[in-house]
């Protein structure tokens, strides 16, 4: 067994404020086909910020805000990494978490 003690900052830091703040995405039902669309587009830039990434693939204000969901739901996942030291916003910077992707991709064929 491994043993990992945290003192107050830790606990109460930005990562913890962090997934306070994705905790209500984790179970967000959206559109397989967008989540693909995302995928697809992480993949060929590699790491954007979030606000480029919506400005790149969405036109209407709509489409942006259900897409930024989508966008918290994939990272809620783990599907979407980011830097959880840092706050999270339209300026973070994500990327594929490649490892999950592959898992997903394995399990289907």
């Amino acid at each position: 067994m491994i043993f990992k003690i945290y003192d107050e900052n830790k606990i109460r830091g930005q990562y913890f404020k962090n997934i306070s703040f994705l905790k209500r995405y984790k179970n967000l039902q959206h559109c397989k086909v967008e989540e693909q669309r995302i995928f697809d587009q992480l993949n060929i830039v590699g790491n954007t910020s979030i606000d480029h990434f919506l400005e790149y693939l969405y036109v209407s204000e709509t489409q942006k805000g259900i897409a930024l969901s989508q966008i918290w739901n994939l990272i809620s996942n783990k599907k979407i990494v980011c830097a959880f030291n840092n706050p999270l916003n339209q300026k973070t910077i994500v990327w594929l978490n490649t490892d999950i992707i592959n898992q997903m991709e394995s399990f289907y064929d």
